[in-house]
């Protein structure tokens, strides 16, 4: 007599048996909730064959097949791209981070009993149901006829579950996402077409940037409890300064492994390390007067608002005006990068709440009329090189091109499945920069002397503020221009 264990259950057997039971421990493994009742018991496999256990799962399985809710649950229509997009995510990285939007929360083995369920149908393929779930030897095949056939329906299962999340955390950017949306573009394409001339910033040693920012703080009269928070940090070493590396700039508030807040600023030695403090210094004043959740969409507009002040401030102290003109221009361009990035989710998403689901068809056609259009500016262009005398194998570059538009929608659908899966909500970070730059635009064009004072409120309980309170306190309302942009808000 021998003995197994797997999954809690204890297995006795024959010495002859042993091929058998390998087997047997192989389907246990690969399908453990549908054994889950016999954990912590004895199965005596003596005196049974593999034919045996083969009759005991199929039979578990018709039972699970009859049960009401697992009924219910395959007939949801949101089941298929919610699988698909439990897959994607346990593809991911262990370390790849927390997704707001998803939980890796459903089990390999229901994942794919759920799976094979839809692929084989339970009633006239029962047998290679069975045979699917005990080996998962065509796991594969299932997975890329779910990524084929429910791309379009995960799709918009990602947007409707995006949108929900927003509505719960962050109800009034949802409310003003189709405005936003068209504001947003035409902020960067403004920029985009603007010349942008390049100019070395002004020379600034740490010394000069602490005697600066406590001047900045007196000329903004700041609360006196600012002014100690940062002689705090300062005399704690929890401002960090690190040398700029490859002109990128990663400053940040932040929680160290030693559970205080801190501030890390890159530095440059040019006046941006100055900017840089104000804006991380800001973050810090905001997360620290904060006991509550801080709409993501806000998060930014205290600090960008705050380093645009700064900015104006050095003119004011002598520097030279250029120095805030290609601060703004670099935040401009990084606001440009981002919506880039963003600009196709955004457009479907208000696609979405416009119109309801976003069809292939419907991402097909756009994808070709903006070809069209790129392709006409081409040639045009093509005439004039031609006639200006340059040879046709100089132009092949601008020759129009074949494109599969159906292959390309498809490539982006995956892609940005793929973004969802991974980073969530997140897959929209950077609009808290365009809604935070837009703002605070609009705010400096006002000429009320108490603004500032009204911002160091806004800094302080930021959490207690929406877009909408926020316009509102400020006396912006008028941001949202509706002859120039539309609210989905119904």
């Amino acid at each position: 007599m021998e003995k197994a264990s797997i999954e809690g259950i204890e297995i006795i057997y024959n010495e002859n048996q042993k091929q058998e039971l390998e087997k047997i421990i192989q389907i246990i493994k690969l399908n453990k909730q549908f054994f889950s009742d016999w954990q912590n018991n004895t199965l005596d496999f003596r005196n049974k064959t593999f034919k045996d256990f083969d009759a005991i799962f199929d039979l578990r399985l018709k039972g699970i097949l009859n049960n009401s809710e697992i009924q219910n649950a395959l007939t949801d229509p949101d089941l298929l791209p919610a699988i698909y997009t439990q897959y994607l995510i346990k593809s991911l990285p262990s370390d790849s981070g927390i997704n707001v939007l998803f939980e890796d929360n459903m089990s390999d083995d229901v994942l794919y009993f759920l799976l094979a369920c839809k692929y084989y149908n339970c009633e006239t393929q029962f047998d290679k149901l069975a045979s699917s779930l005990k080996y998962h030897e065509d796991e594969e095949v299932l997975i890329g006829w779910l990524k084929e056939y429910q791309r379009i329906e995960t799709y918009n299962y990602l947007f409707k579950t995006l949108l929900e999340t927003l509505k719960e955390y962050d109800l009034s950017f949802y409310h003003h996402i189709g405005e936003l949306g068209l504001i947003f573009t035409g902020e960067v394409l403004n920029f985009a077409r603007s010349s942008q001339q390049s100019h070395n910033l002004e020379n600034m040693s740490l010394d000069e940037v602490d005697a600066t920012f406590i001047q900045f703080l007196d000329q903004i009269k700041a609360p006196i409890e600012w002014k100690q928070e940062y002689l705090k940090l300062k005399e704690n070493k929890d401002i960090i300064y690190e040398d700029c590396v490859n002109d990128n700039d990663t400053s940040e508030s932040f929680i160290d492994a030693d559970g205080k807040r801190k501030i890390k600023v890159i530095n440059h030695n040019t006046v941006e390390s100055f900017i840089s403090l104000v804006h991380e210094f800001i973050h810090h004043i905001t997360f620290m007067s904060s006991q509550k959740s801080i709409p993501f969409s806000l998060l930014e507009f205290p600090s960008i608002y705050f380093e645009k002040i700064a900015s104006i401030y050095l003119i004011n102290c002598g520097y030279k005006e250029e120095n805030a003109n290609v601060i703004a221009n670099k935040r401009n361009q990084n606001n440009l990068d981002t919506y880039s990035s963003i600009f196709e989710i955004m457009l479907d998403i208000i696609r979405y709440n416009k119109n309801g689901q976003v069809s292939i068809e419907e991402k097909i056609e756009s994808v070709k009329n903006i070809d069209e259009s790129f392709q006409k500016t081409k040639n045009k262009i093509r005439e004039l090189l031609k006639f200006a005398g340059v040879k046709d194998e100089e132009l092949e570059y601008l020759k129009p091109q074949v494109i599969n538009y159906e292959e390309v929608v498809k490539k982006q659908c995956d892609d940005n499945i793929l973004r969802f899966a991974k980073d969530g909500i997140l897959i929209l970070s950077g609009y808290q920069y365009l809604i935070a730059n837009f703002l605070a635009k609009r705010l400096l064009e006002k000429s009320e002397i108490d603004i500032v004072s009204k911002m160091i409120y806004i800094t302080e309980n930021l959490a207690d503020f929406t877009i909408d309170t926020l316009v509102e306190s400020l006396g912006i309302e008028d941001v949202f221009d509706k002859g120039t942009a539309y609210s989905i808000h119904q």
